[in-house]
């Protein structure tokens, strides 16, 4: 500090003028190792006093920090820390008063924050493994804002980062908001921190220890036909699936699973969820679903983004699959559905009792028909023996109605739902032709057996 003394004091003498200590100290913080370049109004405080218009001149570098990158423009001091250590910098600055045409000189204090690298983006629970589950922690601090990561450390990239902390939350899982700011930018929010989940996804830093709820409390359900029939074309067939009763499971904020699945039967690509208005309290819900090919499963979440609890129960959704024609079945195959690692939190991410569902067994058999699944209409439809079965995949159909050649209606459904499966017998059918209407959309139906 000897040494700027005197460049300094010799600075004032060549310039032929005083000091007046008009200028104030100004600090700024770095993370070491961060490399970012910090630019620095050192004299927009001085120049908040009317009497005062301060210019900057120069800027020195201190003989402690030497090896800083120190440049300016304007009034705009330019630092940068290559160091990467823990030690304090400081430079100084010249600035001319433009109203008393004085000098004067100041400094500057740059604290560099030693953090430890313990973010990995997309890990928004901290259990080592970025997947679906992370998804519920964004949710529970959505839009929230906090510090932008700062210089090499703003990166969506799977690497080990320091960043500094955020208020914490009431969280049991993770105590610090920065974690779910995946992508870094300062905002948690769907389109970057979902985003980099789904660049990240299955990525570990360490043995994974994810968590889920305990078992108890509202039970999962799976329900569907017990016979997929195929054919040579593709078709989709729904599979309903509920949590509780409505309005029974008090608190409730987000949910996530894990649906496996044979992929000898259905492609990871072919199977889809539909979430319902689960929540009794309507509002925007962010939903997520990708497929885990290692594991043969999808992962769904849907998750509120307010903040606040809601009761919820009854129909959660329906997971859409399509099954294509397996070359070489010969006899029918069982299929088994089953959803697993269940997290139902509420809005701090406390785990709610979940009871898992037993697996629903379902069996693949060729269609002893062709599956007539007309794209372009409103339904299809399959007639294996002693059976009609309407499918009304994607498409809402206000009624259905069957009738013979002499006009008699063997059939009626009104108010059909979306998705709707139908299976009818027509075991008790007279052999011949029958005509199915579904709204302005009319099929003609051979019946054989």
């Amino acid at each position: 500090m000897k040494k700027i003394s005197i460049i300094i004091a010799l600075t004032y003498c060549i310039l032929g003028m005083n000091a007046q200590n008009g200028t104030q100290p100004d600090s700024a913080r770095v993370i070491v190792g961060s490399k970012v370049t910090l630019n620095i109004s050192v004299l927009a405080n001085d120049n908040l006093n009317a009497s005062k218009n301060y210019v900057l001149q120069s800027v020195y570098k201190s003989t402690t920090s030497q090896s800083i990158n120190l440049t300016m423009s304007g009034n705009i001091a330019s630092y940068q820390d290559p160091q990467q250590t823990s030690s304090t910098d400081t430079f100084f600055y010249i600035a001319k008063d433009l109203n008393s045409g004085s000098f004067d000189t100041n400094y500057v204090v740059i604290r560099k924050s030693d953090l430890p690298k313990d973010l990995y983006p997309g890990d928004a629970n901290k259990d080592h493994i970025c997947n679906y589950l992370d998804v519920l922690n964004i949710g529970a601090t959505y839009s929230k804002t906090g510090f932008v990561r700062e210089g090499i450390f703003l990166t969506s990239n799977w690497e080990p980062l320091r960043a500094y902390d955020w208020t914490s939350t009431a969280s049991t899982i993770v105590s610090n908001d920065k974690f779910s700011d995946a992508n870094g930018d300062g905002r948690i929010d769907s389109a970057g921190d979902v985003g980099t989940i789904y660049q990240n996804y299955a990525l570990e830093n360490a043995l994974p220890s994810p968590q889920y709820s305990p078992t108890g409390g509202e039970t999962f359900t799976i329900t569907s036909s017990d016979t997929f029939y195929i054919g040579a074309s593709a078709i989709s067939y729904p599979i309903n699936v509920s949590l509780g009763s409505p309005s029974a499971i008090k608190k409730a904020y987000g949910i996530a699973f894990s649906i496996f699945f044979d992929t000898s039967v259905i492609k990871t690509n072919n199977i889809k969820v539909r979430f319902n208005n689960w929540f009794v309290s309507s509002s925007q819900n962010l939903i997520f679903s990708k497929e885990n090919r290692g594991k043969s499963s999808l992962d769904v979440v849907m998750v509120r983004k307010n903040g606040q609890n809601s009761d919820a129960g009854g129909p959660l959704g329906i997971i859409d699959v399509v099954i294509e024609d397996i070359l070489g079945l010969v006899g029918p195959r069982n299929m088994n559905i089953d959803i697993r690692n269940i997290a139902l939190v509420d809005s701090a991410l406390n785990f709610i009792p979940v009871t898992k569902p037993a697996p629903k067994n379902i069996i693949v058999t060729r269609s002893s028909s062709s599956i007539k699944s007309i794209q372009d209409k409103k339904i299809g439809y399959q007639l294996p023996p002693n059976k009609l079965i309407i499918e009304m995949a994607n498409f809402s159909v206000e009624s259905i109605t069957i009738s013979d050649m002499m006009g008699k209606i063997v059939y009626q459904y009104d108010h059909a739902k979306p998705m709707q499966h139908i299976e009818i017998s027509t075991e008790n059918w007279s052999k011949g032709v029958y005509f199915l209407h579904a709204d302005d959309q009319m099929i003609k139906l051979q019946i054989n057996e």
